[in-house]
Parts: structure tokens; C-alpha cells; sequence
């Protein structure tokens, strides 16, 4: 089932002083080309029996790291429960911000670049009781080349009333740029469809919504990507900012996936 994520140029994205580390406990794995660590939005536990919790990822110049879904070629990061806490009731769910596009190798990737954090949270802890986490971190990063980092990152929160860290704002920050399943309220999607030949995906937009600067399509058909979309020429003048007639946009299929697999599926928008 493919899936389609919009956003438009007129979001804004407001960027907090870098945030001191809250005063818990938390290890992280470093190399040359990345550092990743666990970070909390709460400085204690309170009675709360999900935690908010972050993945900060901070990357050299010229490294990236992949998107849920990574294109062409890449594999997204993978945080999960180390062995050690096999027997524990917690789990982990970790949500990851609207990507940019990048070319590799000739390639359409999404992923991100210098900073990024992944909102996490921890479900099913016991309220009142302390956390001490410790996760596995499996992902890959690229420039020139690509290569697999992980380790184990940990993360320990007192018992106590809980309140806002200094991490807080970060965290929050990278929540919102989270897709939702839903469109905003201005944008319109009329209909999304496959053609074989040349391959590609034809999506057309309702009136009044405003020029698609880029989509993300998710499917479950491995190793094909999606060009960024290019506008057909419209049959008739249209006010460049919310056009009055329905835009379509053609958007090529790449990869050595099986495109045919996507003939017959129904879009989720």
C-alpha cells in the first residue's frame, strides 16, 4: 500500500538555542562521522507510565542518515531493547521527523543532515518507579561511502516529580515536523495513480491547494524510488500561489524494486 506525505513551503520551523543535557544519567555511541544518544523530555518519572524520550543524532559535515523510508537505497535506524531487558514490560516506539531529499551515488535518498532528533517513547513502565533503559542502536550513515554504526545507548530517570528538561524543547520540536496520517486542512489530494510505461506516479491536487513543493511515498516493495514531483503544464492561467483548477504532477519511478508491484495497489493518503 503506497503512502503520501505532503508538506508545503510555508511551514516554519522555529529553532531553539542549543539545550544543556538533562540531569539524568545517558550514554551514547560515537564515531568520526556520528554521535547518537538518548535524551529525555522529563527530568523524573512522576506517575507516568510513558515516557517521552529522544534519539539525538548529530552528524559531520556531509554524513546522512536514513528516513523510515530510505529510497532508492539505505536502511532507516533501528532502536530497540537490549538483550539484557528481554524479560522487561517496557517497549519502545520511536516516530521520525519529515526528511529531506538527497542524492547519492545518483540516487534519491531521504534521510537527514548535521542534526536530528527522533522522538522515542517508552510504554508500559511502572509509575512512581525509576527507568534505567538501555537500547541497541543499528543504522547506517553516508557520504562517499556508507557504513553501519551501533551500540548501546542508555539512559537512566530518577523517580520523582516529573518536569520539563532542558531537552524538552528539542524533542518537541522534531515531534511536530512528524507526519501525520491525515492532509492539512489546505491541501486536497483528487487522486494518485501508477503508469507502467514510462514508470511513474500521476498525482492530481485539488483546486485551490497550494504548488506542491515534494512528496514522500512510502511502500512496501523494496529498493524503488520517487523523483521529486515535476508540475504538468496547466491547461489554463492560474494564480502561482493557490491555483483555482486541479494540478497534476508526474513523479518517476527509480530502483531495481519490482515496479509492477505497484499496479493495483490502493494509495493511503
Amino acid at each position: 500500500m503506497a503512502k503520501a506525505i505532503f508538506y508545503a513551503l510555508s511551514i516554519m520551523l522555529f529553532f531553539s538555542a542549543a539545550s544543556v543535557h538533562a540531569q539524568n544519567r545517558s550514554e551514547g555511541v560515537k564515531t568520526p562521522e556520528v554521535e547518537m544518544q538518548l535524551i529525555s523530555a522529563i527530568t523524573a518519572t512522576g506517575d507516568r507510565t510513558d515516557l517521552p524520550l529522544g534519539l539525538k543524532v548529530r552528524l559531520s559535515e556531509g554524513w546522512k542518515i536514513y528516513w523510515r523510508s530510505p529510497g532508492d537505497a539505505g536502511l532507516p535506524p533501528e532502536l530497540s531493547l537490549a538483550d539484557e531487558m528481554a524479560n522487561s514490560l517496557h517497549t519502545l516506539e520511536m516516530d521520525f521527523p519529515v526528511p529531506s531529499r538527497f542524492s547519492l551515488f545518483g540516487l534519491d535518498t531521504y534521510g537527514y543532515g548535521r542534526e536530528v532528533v527522533f522522538p522515542v517513547y517508552v510504554r508500559g513502565h511502572t509509575a512512581g518507579q525509576p527507568l534505567v533503559l538501555t537500547a541497541e542502536i543499528n543504522a547506517l550513515v553516508c557520504a562517499d561511502i556508507c557504513i553501519p554504526v551501533g551500540g548501546l545507548l542508555s539512559l537512566d530517570l530518577p523517580a520523582g516529580q516529573s518536569r520539563a528538561s532542558a531537552d524538552a524543547q528539542d524533542i518537541a520540536r522534531f515531534a511536530a515536523l512528524v507526519p501525520k496520517d491525515q492532509t492539512g486542512p489546505d491541501i486536497g489530494v483528487e487522486k494518485l495513480a501508477f503508469i507502467s510505461d514510462p514508470p511513474r506516479l500521476m498525482l492530481e491536487m485539488a483546486a485551490g491547494t497550494p504548488p506542491l513543493i515534494d512528496v514522500f511515498i512510502e511502500t512496501p516493495v523494496q529498493g524503488l524510488g520517487f523523483a521529486q514531483p515535476v508540475a504538468q503544464s496547466p491547461q489554463r492561467p492560474q494564480h502561482p500561489q493557490r491555483p483555482q483548477h486541479p494540478q497534476r504532477y508526474a513523479i518517476e519511478i527509480t530502483g531495481t524494486g519490482d515496479i509492477s508491484a505497484l499496479a493495483g495497489q490502493q494509495a493511503v493518503l
